[in-house]
């Protein structure tokens, strides 16, 4: 360790006299001569310039690139929040009490399986007319479990107006159980296509069969929808042979590129330069 020390100690004694000054001879000036020389070293105005106006620059740029690159993950949320794709009816046992609940599996294309879940009040009766059913498609995050909290209060409403009300919701591919597809809109929209398919077979070609976009609730008294389901509701009414009977949509969007220039109308702003739509 001393030879070591005393090899570096003469590097630096040279390093004086490389440099134009005298070269040191003791410990001491090695020390001077060395912060001197770094406090000469500070970094220049120019260095200085390319920091501020390039580092925006190139974080506006990586934030542009990453809007292209990962736009399908941005789009399509199938894994947020965490641990949804696990979750099961028994986590929800507390919200499900006076409801009848079934999961059931839709095939769609190309050997896809769609998981969901059919809920109707427990106490009431099937009418003597057609069956109502309702076809709920949720928006871009999240699966039909997060949202028996408000298909609860609906069903609940619905039967002390005497009607005995169907709940469909199935989750799209890559979406909590069903199949691990790659999602698109083309995909999902014929996901969707299928489960107006299987309803009509459950329940009858008589039956009421409505189209209800996602729907978010923040408190009992107000029902906020602001997602992709309502979209999606509206490729998949034009797409069917048979009309259905209702649709319902909450603050549907014509596309995602439409929705960011009224949210972002500055030209400048990343987030509509993604071409997301």
């Amino acid at each position: 360790m001393l030879r070591l020390y005393g090899r570096g100690l003469g590097r630096l004694r040279g390093f004086g006299a490389s440099a134009g000054r005298t070269p040191c001879r003791t410990r001491a000036e090695c020390r001077r001569l060395l912060s001197s020389t770094a406090v000469q070293r500070a970094p220049s105005l120019v260095l200085l310039a390319k920091i501020v106006v390039g580092l925006p620059i190139a974080l506006w740029t990586w934030k542009c690139a990453s809007l292209v690159v990962f736009q399908r993950r941005v789009i399509w949320m199938g894994y947020w929040p965490p641990g949804c794709r696990s979750e099961t009816l028994d986590d929800y046992a507390s919200e499900l009490a006076g409801l009848h609940a079934e999961v059931v599996t839709v095939p769609s294309e190309g050997r896809v399986r769609l998981r969901g879940i059919l809920l109707r009040r427990q106490s009431a009766r099937a009418p003597a007319g057609r069956a109502v059913v309702l076809v709920y498609m949720q928006g871009n995050a999240s699966t039909p479990l997060a949202r028996i909290p408000s298909f609860r209060r609906l069903l609940f409403a619905a039967s002390e107006r005497g009607l005995d009300l169907h709940l469909l919701a199935v989750a799209p591919r890559s979406y909590w159980s069903s199949s691990r597809r790659r999602p698109t809109q083309s995909g999902v929209t014929t996901d969707y296509l299928a489960v107006v398919a299987w309803a009509r077979e459950r329940f009858g070609e008589s039956s009421y069969i409505f189209v209800h976009g996602h729907v978010r609730a923040h408190n009992p008294a107000a029902l906020i929808a602001q997602s992709i389901g309502a979209s999606m509701a509206v490729q998949v009414i034009s797409r069917l042979e048979r009309p259905v009977d209702g649709l319902v949509l909450e603050c549907a969007f014509p596309s995602a590129d439409s929705m960011l220039r009224a949210i972002y109308p500055h030209r400048l702003i990343p987030y509509r330069c993604g071409h997301l739509g």
